[in-house]
């Protein structure tokens, strides 16, 4: 009888491999490469320096995507604080109302096309020591990859065909997808409203206050900052909409791998897709680093309607 596998293939297994894909290793390419968006990362996001050592820094790049949803829109705007129009200084100018808003957008536009670039970047440096396959996988398998490396290709010999790098894989051209989970309008501010059970000179009064502290200069400098969790923002459900194709293909699949995967909150919805496309009977078989991963991975596919999966550590598939 044929067995249909699906292989989910995440860093822990280019890492398996030996290959320098960890977000700590992009840390200290960024650090070499663009000390300017390295230390954005680290001033308005609180990641460690990877010179020194800071756990809760630290964390921030052991968990990269979801890190990416923690700026902190305070330390950008005191950053640039001297930027913002003072209409009553001497030397202003009508076109200073934008040099705040303009200073905030330089920032966004590194901390999405420019961090993306460099990301490509780091993983088109990715080298591939020479050494023999790890595992026991079946090359005419499925493969769903969230990397964006070739690593299934270089020591496997897996066709391309048979994997779906579902974030792009970076010798091939393909647009690379990164970024948070959490949906933009998350991070919106509500409009500011009148309390309740103002008398009409009171709710007069309190227009005019609000009036009085209305900063045009800030205000769209808080607009451009805000355009950055749009930007960041990873859509996986678009994502998934993408390749319909291949989920839909998943329904003859009899056992499915997870080689390497963290199960962060962000890709969740891909697994979700992938036990809701597999039959019922599937088994699961999910590789763990350390014994702490057993109980997250465990949690984690519970969410998903995943009760019962076999864990191995991953030198033993």
């Amino acid at each position: 009888m044929r067995i249909m596998r699906l292989y989910i293939i995440g860093n822990g297994f280019d890492l398996h491999h030996d290959l320098r894909t960890s977000y700590s290793d992009f840390g200290k390419f960024l650090n070499k490469r663009n000390i300017s968006l390295y230390d954005q990362l680290l001033d308005y996001f609180g990641f460690e320096d990877v010179a020194g050592y800071c756990p809760e820094g630290a964390q921030l790049w052991s968990d990269f995507e979801n890190s990416l949803a923690e700026l902190d829109a305070e330390t950008v705007y005191e950053a640039f604080r001297d930027s913002l129009a003072n209409p009553g200084a001497e030397s202003f100018r009508d076109r200073d109302w934008n040099t705040f808003a303009i200073e905030i957008g330089e920032v966004v536009e590194s901390l999405t096309d420019g961090l993306f670039g460099m990301f490509s970047n780091f993983f088109k440096a990715v080298e591939y020591p020479q050494q023999e396959a790890f595992l026991n996988i079946n090359p005419n398998a499925r493969f769903l990859s969230f990397n964006y490396t070739k690593t299934l290709q270089e020591y496997y010999d897996v066709p391309a065909s048979n994997v779906l790098h579902i974030h792009g894989e970076v010798s091939s051209g393909d647009e690379i997808i990164l970024g948070h989970g959490l949906e933009p309008d998350t991070f919106a501010q509500p409009e500011a409203k009148p309390p309740e059970g103002l008398s009409a000179k009171e709710l007069d009064a309190w227009y005019e206050h609000m009036s009085d502290q209305f900063d045009l200069s800030f205000e769209m400098g808080k607009a451009e900052l805000e355009r950055y969790f749009s930007l960041s923002f990873k859509n996986t459900k678009q994502v998934i909409t993408d390749h319909t194709d291949f989920f839909d293909s998943l329904d003859t699949v009899d056992e499915v791998f997870i080689l390497g995967h963290s199960l962060s909150d962000v890709d969740l919805s891909y697994f979700d897709k992938v036990a809701a496309s597999v039959n019922q009977e599937t088994s699961w078989i999910v590789s763990y680093h350390t014994n702490n991963d057993i109980s997250h991975h465990n949690n984690q596919l519970r969410k998903i309607g995943i009760n019962n999966p076999v864990f191995k550590q991953l030198k033993d598939l």
